[in-house]
Order: structure tokens, then C-alpha cells, then sequence
């Protein structure tokens, strides 16, 4: 009788003591789910201490040791602009010295870019809403970036912008600002599949989009005033849409020169401007043609 009291008790004394170490676990942030320190994506928080800051300003000029070391940064809101380039770590350069594939924006507010990006190994960038400008080469050659997102403030991409950007597979364009992509601006992106621009676009400039050569799908704005020579040059278009109310201004009838797309269709209208000038604005026989209802 005494030794099965005593078992019992020592049964109850256990439970409790594991029930104890398991809530103890909780409260001291190691359990499940709570860790943070080790850069993980999806774990960023903004910090000052992971980038390094031109004297006196606040402008953000590289990666310090401890930035370097993680996979995912949010840039902080003191942030108001660039110099040097990711690949600075404690004003060293080193561009295969950081871990990081994802970058984003603790503000929304306009930033000057200046080609702080370019080349560098990220993943993904979300740039901050109120951005205005992407400049000219701003991202080339960034061979492993796979998402970006346009802001609605950018009213021109520059001039090669994004060319190079062999990895890149979304492209997404926010709200109706963008007016102008600027020659080359998305050239040779191999890994993009389809577009669907704002109805704000009005001129997609020369070799635009020339050698993306996974492109398939390619929907035009409806306010559409200019397509550049060989602006979707040797691409894979199978599917290409045209709004009924597009009325091209200027267009030399090359810009969808050698497409290797297996089954081509292009969705027009009947009656409509894009119908009535079929090969001269676009450069593709008829046959391709489909009305749409």
C-alpha cells in the first residue's frame, strides 16, 4: 500500500515538473516557431546596425558584418537614399560576402535607388510604394533576381533597366502610373513568361523586351502610342491580347520580329484599329488572327 502511494506520487511529480519545464520553455522565446536571430526569410525586422551610413546622413552606403549575415533585410525608414552597392560589407567589396535574397522597405516613401542593386545576388526586392524613379541600368545584370514589384509613382523605366536579369519570373506593375519602358529596358530576361502592362503605358521603346526568351503571354495596354523596333524580338509569344480601344501613333511594323512561339494567336477585335491594320502595326500575318467576342 505504501509503495503504491509513493509511486503515485512520484508519477504526479514528474508531470508536473515536465508540465513546468514545457511552459518555462515557452516564456524564454525557445519554443516552437520563435526564433529570429538566425536571418531566416520571413523573420526581418528594420535595424540600423545591419547597414553602414555615409557620416552625418542618412543615407545607407553598404552592408555591416552582422547585415551580411542575414537572408532577408528591411530596409529601415531613416533610409532616404544610396550610395556604393550591396556588395560593400564594412566598406569592403565583396560580392559573394552576403547571404541576403531578399530586401523590402520598413517606408513607403521615395527613395533615390542609384544603382545601390545593380548586379547584386538578390532574390527579391520589394521596392517602397512611394518610389518615383527606376533610372537607366538601375538593375542590370542582377542574374538571380526573381521578383519585383513597379510602383504606381514610376512614370519611366530607364533604358536597360532590368536588362540582364536572367532569373526574373515576376514582374508586377501596381496601380495606372507607368507612362514609358525605355529601350532595353527588359532585354534578355530569360525566365519571364508573361506580362500584362498598366493601361497607363504609352511607348514601349526599342528591344524592350527582345531575347526573353520564355516569354509567352503578352497582354498591351489599351492606351498604347508607340511599340519600338524589335520590342518583343525573338520571344516564345504564343498568346498575344490587343485591346480594342489601342490606336498605335508610331509602330514600324517589326516589334514581334521572329517569334518561336508553337501556336501563335493574337486576340483582336473585329472593326477595330488593331483589325483594320493588322500586319503594318504588327508585323504578323493575318492567319494568326482570332476575334474575340
Amino acid at each position: 500500500m505504501k509503495l503504491s502511494k509513493l509511486m503515485s506520487i512520484t508519477l504526479i511529480t514528474g508531470l508536473v515538473l515536465g508540465m513546468a519545464g514545457c511552459v518555462s520553455s515557452g516564456e524564454d522565446g525557445k519554443g516552437s516557431g520563435s526564433g529570429t536571430e538566425d536571418g531566416g526569410v520571413g523573420s526581418a525586422k528594420a535595424s540600423e546596425e545591419y547597414f553602414t551610413w555615409k557620416a552625418n546622413e542618412n543615407i545607407i552606403t553598404g552592408l555591416s558584418e552582422s547585415g551580411a549575415k542575414q537572408k532577408e533585410l528591411v530596409i529601415p525608414e531613416r533610409c532616404e537614399g544610396f550610395e556604393g552597392a550591396l556588395d560593400f560589407i564594412d566598406g569592403r567589396y565583396e560580392p559573394e560576402g552576403y547571404s541576403v535574397v531578399s530586401i523590402s522597405f520598413e517606408s513607403d516613401k521615395d527613395v533615390d535607388l542609384n544603382g545601390f542593386f545593380k548586379g547584386s545576388r538578390l532574390q527579391r526586392l520589394e521596392l517602397p510604394g512611394g518610389l518615383t524613379s527606376i533610372e537607366d541600368r538601375e538593375f542590370g545584370t542582377s542574374q538571380s533576381l526573381e521578383y519585383i514589384n513597379i510602383p504606381e509613382g514610376v512614370t519611366v523605366i530607364g533604358e536597360a533597366a532590368f536588362s540582364g536579369c536572367t532569373a526574373l519570373e515576376e514582374l508586377v506593375f501596381e496601380g495606372d502610373g507607368l507612362v514609358e519602358i525605355k529601350d532595353s529596358a527588359f532585354e534578355i530576361c530569360e525566365s519571364l513568361s508573361s506580362v500584362e502592362f498598366p493601361d497607363s503605358l504609352e511607348i514601349i521603346g526599342e528591344d524592350a523586351f527582345e531575347n526573353c526568351s520564355s516569354l509567352k503571354s503578352v497582354i498591351l495596354p489599351e492606351n498604347l502610342k508607340t511599340l519600338g523596333a524589335y520590342s518583343f524580338m525573338n520571344t516564345v509569344i504564343e498568346e498575344l491580347t490587343v485591346p480594342e480601344g489601342l490606336e498605335l501613333e508610331s509602330t514600324t511594323g517589326d516589334a514581334f520580329t521572329n517569334l518561336g512561339g508553337a501556336d501563335l494567336k493574337v486576340y483582336v477585335t473585329a472593326g477595330s484599329w488593331a483589325d483594320l491594320n493588322f500586319e503594318e502595326a504588327f508585323g504578323i500575318n493575318s492567319d494568326y488572327r482570332v476575334y474575340t467576342p
